[in-house]
This record gives structure tokens, sequence and C-alpha cells, in this order.
């Protein structure tokens, strides 16, 4: 049996906390490089990370955070607590990383950190489409995500849509490469 909830009835209840966030990728062609600002605020913090990375590695060349409201003064001893990542490449267990340079840093920076970085594998999912479809006009869905599922076998499983089960992964791995796509990939080849 399904449970709805019913509509917030204001008479009712007091909403206690509303939390914003929104996050932009922005493409720098000419330097081949991502820039990432994420942004958090609610009743009690505003904060801002702007970051650089390398595209397509993701090794970040440039971070800094901004704690523009914040509920103790002391909070503002974690802006830094991203230094030492710059260099590192944006992969499963950054944050982990941050965690180990600076246990005591801030649990709401490391967290807009971790949405900062889930974007940017999006926006490199957004050029790689966009250089297949130019590269291979015609390229259907099913045919780019064949191709994505090659490179990023991790995509697999990850969500209902991308499940071994799903119809729209039986359609993805029915799907044949586009007629002239390099065959002497590694990729390409262990599948």
């Amino acid at each position: 049996m399904e449970e709805h909830l019913t509509p917030v009835n204001t008479e009712m209840e007091r909403r206690l906390c509303t939390r914003r966030k929104n996050v932009d990728v922005f493409l720098m062609p000419l330097s081949r490089q991502l820039r990432v600002v994420a942004e958090m605020e609610d009743g009690v913090h505003h904060m801002r990370i702007d970051m650089i990375v390398m595209q397509p590695s993701l090794r970040i060349t440039a971070i800094t955070s901004e704690m523009l409201s914040i509920p103790d003064q002391v909070c503002r001893q974690a802006l830094d607590c991203f230094d030492h990542l710059i260099g590192q490449r944006v992969a499963p267990g950054l944050t982990r990383l941050i965690r180990q340079k600076a246990p005591a840093g801030c649990a709401h920076l490391t967290n807009l950190f971790h949405d900062a970085c889930y974007n940017l594998t999006m926006a490199q999912g957004v050029i790689t489409e966009e250089k297949l479809i130019a590269l291979y006009p015609g390229i259907s869905e099913a045919q780019i995500y064949h191709i994505f599922m090659m490179f990023r076998p991790d995509l697999r499983n990850s969500c209902i849509r991308y499940a071994d089960s799903s119809p729209f992964m039986e359609i993805v791995d029915s799907a044949s490469l586009p007629e002239n796509f390099p065959g002497s990939h590694p990729a390409v080849n262990s599948g």
C-alpha cells in the first residue's frame, strides 16, 4: 500500500529550516578548464566554493571558499580546509582526504564540495556528449550511453535507469557503436 503525504497545512505546520543549494559549472574553453561555483544558504549559513579544474583530467588547480554568514566566528578557521587538494584529481575518495587532513573542518563546506564534484562529473558528461554528436552525426542516445558505459562502468547499476535489468539498459546494451568508432581503445576491447 502506497502512502501519500498531504500538502503542507501552514495552520498546523511551521517550517523550521530551508536550505538552498546552487551549483554552476562553466567551461573555460581557451584554457581547457572547468570552473564550478557551489553555493549554499540556509537560515544560519551562507557559503560558497569556487574551484577550477583541468579538463578532462579534473585535476584541481585552484579552490577558494567563502563564509558569508556563519553561526560563530570560529567557523572561519575551516576556510582553508581545501588547500591541500590543489593538484589532486576529483575522483572517489577525495572527500575522505578532506576529513583526514582537516578532521575538525566544516561539515557544511565538505558537503558543498561533494556537490561541486558531483556536478563536475555531470558537466564532463555534457562535454563528452557534445563531442560525440559532433564526431558522429546521427548518433543515438543509446549509442552515446553505450560509449559512456564503456568508459564509466561505475555508472552501471548506480540508479534505476542504469540498472542491468532496466529497459533503458537493454536498449543501450544492444546498441551498436558508430560505424567509424575506433576499436583500438582498451575500454572497447575489454568488454
